[in-house]
């Protein structure tokens, strides 16, 4: 993936692999980040989303894993950019969460209660750190064709017993636009909000 984005942007990508949900793997993140760049100036949180379940139906493995990803972190993401962000004089943390955060989507309850922590979290902390030129800001983009919407729409065809390609009619009849948004127009967004313009 590295490989490939470089190539197409022709910008250096240097790739620390990780597992988000530890601490010093994040902790190692940003130490090859600014031993490489020098410093840190953006950060775009997006961890992906926990699994499918009910309010009921999900176990304990599967809640402590979502508050792992879809919490904590968010929460120690920002908490290793600040200090770097502080030295440089400011900075920018996009935080990529879901709709959910708005309305409960039904069978997606993980997504829901731990993304509505991570909006509080994000809130509280975007008034702490204003004043240091940093800007927090949180994204919760509706429906977008990524493989993660294919997931889900192949457990919600399942579960009603119909196709994936009569799942997504279904979903895009209810899309006023009448469609599922792209990826690139999620990232033309967090490009603004990571830039001076915003």
């Amino acid at each position: 993936a590295a490989a490939e984005i470089a190539e197409e942007t022709g910008s250096e990508v240097v790739p620390v692999p990780g597992d988000l949900s530890r601490h010093s793997d994040i902790q190692d993140l940003f130490r090859a980040t600014v031993d490489r760049f020098g410093g840190l100036d953006i950060v775009v949180n997006n961890s992906g989303g926990p699994p499918p379940g009910s309010a009921l139906g999900a176990d304990e493995e599967a809640w402590d894993r979502a508050i792992q990803l879809s919490l904590l972190f968010f929460v120690r993401m920002s908490r290793e950019a600040v200090p770097h962000m502080r030295r440089r004089g400011g900075g920018r943390i996009i935080n990529i969460l879901a709709s959910s955060v708005k309305q409960p989507i039904p069978n997606l309850v993980l997504s829901a209660a731990t993304r509505l922590g991570a909006v509080g979290y994000a809130k509280t902390l975007a008034d702490e750190v204003a004043g240091d030129g940093i800007l927090v800001n949180n994204v919760a983009p509706g429906y977008l064709l990524t493989d993660r919407m294919m997931e889900i729409i192949d457990d919600r065809a399942g579960v009603n017993g119909t196709t994936a390609d009569e799942a997504v009619r279904a979903l895009e009849s209810n899309i006023p636009m009448g469609r599922i948004g792209r990826p690139e127009e999620l990232a033309n967004l967090v490009v603004f909000l990571a830039s001076d313009a915003a």
